[in-house]
C-alpha cells in the first residue's frame, strides 16, 4: 500500500510521533539545551506573528534593523543569519519566516524533530498523493521550497533514473537536506540555496541534446553567483507549501484597523474580501515564476495550504493565465494536524501547455 511505503520511509529517516515539542526537545537535547531551544523558539514565533499582523516587527519600525537577539545569543554564524534583504521581503511576503526556518534547521536532529511534530502527517499524506501520481514522474524533477529535503530525497529514492534537484531560500535547510541525502546514500539528487524568482531561465528549449539536470545545475548553482548561467526548465516541478512565502498578502493590520474604525470599511484590503480578479492578480507574478521553470509539455505538481475558496481559485486562475492546464482527476483535498492546528491542503497537477 502507498500508505505503508510513506510510513516506512518517514520512520527510517527518523520522523516519529511527538505529542509535545517542548518535552521532546528536553528529552533529545537535555534539560539545559532543551530549555534554551524552547525559549528561543517562543521568541521567534512571537516575532513571526508580529510580522504576519503588522508586516514587520514593532522593533523594526525605525531607520535600522536591530540585530536578532536569538542569533547573537546562540552564536549563529554570519552566513546563517538573515540578510537585510530577506527582512525587507518579510514586509511584503508576510508569512515568510526566515529566522524560524534557519533556527529549526541548525542541524539534522533539530530539523527532523521539528518535522516530526509539525509535519509528520502532512508528509505522509503528501507522499501518498505523489505515489498516486507516479505516472507523471519522468525525466528530471525539481522541488522548489524543498526545506530539509524530506520529499526531495523520497522522490530521488523512488525514481533513481531521474535527476532530482531541491531548491530553497534557506541556506540552513539546504545544508540539512544535503546531510539527509548523504545519510540515505542518494546519488541522483542535488540541493541548492536559490530564490527561484531570481533564476535566469532559458526562453526556449535548445535544439542541442539536453544535459542531465544534475550536470546542468552543477554548472549553474555554484559558490559564485556572478558565474550563474541560464537554467533550462524542468520536466516535473513540485511546489509544496511555497505560496505563503512568495505571494504578497495584505497585512492583517488592515483587517484589524477596519474593525476598530468601521468608517474605514471601504478601504478594507483583507484577502477575505478581495474579488476573484484581485486574487488572481495577487498570484500572477509567482504563477509566472513557476511557469518559467517548467518545460512545455511538463507538469507542475502543486500542494498548498488553502481552503477550497476564492483565494485558491485565484491561484488556479493565475496558473492558467501563465500557461498551465489542469489535469482532470488530479485534484485532492486533505486535512491534517499541523503542530497545534489542523490545516487543509489542496493538491493538483497542471500541464504546461504553452510559453508566454
Amino acid at each position: 500500500m502507498a500508505n505503508s511505503e510513506a510510513r516506512e520511509y518517514l520512520s527510517r529517516i527518523g520522523i516519529q510521533r511527538i505529542q509535545e515539542l517542548d518535552t521532546a526537545l528536553i528529552e533529545v537535547f537535555g534539560s539545559e539545551e532543551g530549555e534554551r531551544h524552547i525559549k528561543n523558539l517562543t521568541e521567534l514565533f512571537d516575532r513571526a506573528e508580529m510580522r504576519l499582523i503588522y508586516g514587520t516587527e514593532e522593533s523594526d519600525r525605525g531607520n535600522s534593523h536591530p540585530q536578532s537577539a536569538v542569533q547573537a545569543r546562540d552564536g549563529l554564524s554570519p552566513k546563517n543569519s538573515v540578510p537585510d534583504s530577506a527582512h525587507k521581503k518579510d514586509s511584503l511576503y508576510l508569512r515568510r519566516q526566515s529566522e524560524l526556518v534557519d533556527y529549526l534547521n541548525q542541524n539534522l536532529s533539530l530539523s527532523l524533530l521539528a518535522s516530526s511534530y509539525y509535519d509528520r502527517i502532512f508528509f505522509q499524506k503528501a507522499m501518498d498523493y505523489l505515489i498516486r501520481a507516479e505516472r507523471y514522474f519522468k525525466e528530471d524533477i525539481c522541488e522548489v521550497g524543498c526545506g530539509n529535503g524530506i520529499l526531495t530525497c523520497f522522490l530521488a529514492q523512488r525514481y533513481p533514473d531521474s535527476a532530482v534537484t531541491g531548491l530553497d531560500l534557506s541556506a540552513n535547510a539546504v545544508s540539512v537536506a544535503k546531510v539527509l541525502k548523504e545519510q540515505l546514500a542518494i546519488c541522483n539528487a542535488a540541493f541548492y540555496q536559490q530564490d527561484i524568482s531570481d533564476m535566469d531561465i532559458s526562453a526556449q528549449a535548445s535544439s542541442e541534446p539536453a544535459l542531465s539536470s544534475l550536470s546542468l545545475t552543477d554548472l549553474i548553482f555554484n559558490e559564485n553567483p556572478s558565474q550563474n548561467q541560464k537554467q533550462e526548465p524542468f520536466q516535473i516541478l513540485l511546489s509544496c507549501r511555497t505560496i505563503h512565502e512568495n505571494v504578497a498578502w495584505p497585512p492583517l493590520a488592515a483587517k484589524q484597523s477596519q474593525k476598530s474604525c468601521p468608517e474605514n470599511e471601504e478601504n478594507e484590503t483583507s484577502q477575505h474580501q478581495l474579488s476573484l480578479a484581485e486574487l488572481t492578480a495577487l498570484h500572477r507574478p509567482y504563477a509566472q515564476v513557476l511557469a518559467n521553470l517548467v518545460n512545455p509539455g511538463g507538469y507542475l505538481i502543486s500542494v498548498e495550504r488553502y481552503e477550497a475558496d476564492s483565494s485558491y481559485d485565484g491561484l488556479l486562475h493565475a496558473l492558467e493565465e501563465a500557461g498551465f492546464s489542469r489535469e482532470k482527476g488530479t485534484h485532492e483535498q486533505f486535512s491534517c494536524k499541523n503542530g497545534d492546528e489542523t490545516a487543509t491542503f489542496q493538491a493538483i497537477i497542471l500541464k504546461r501547455v504553452n510559453l508566454q
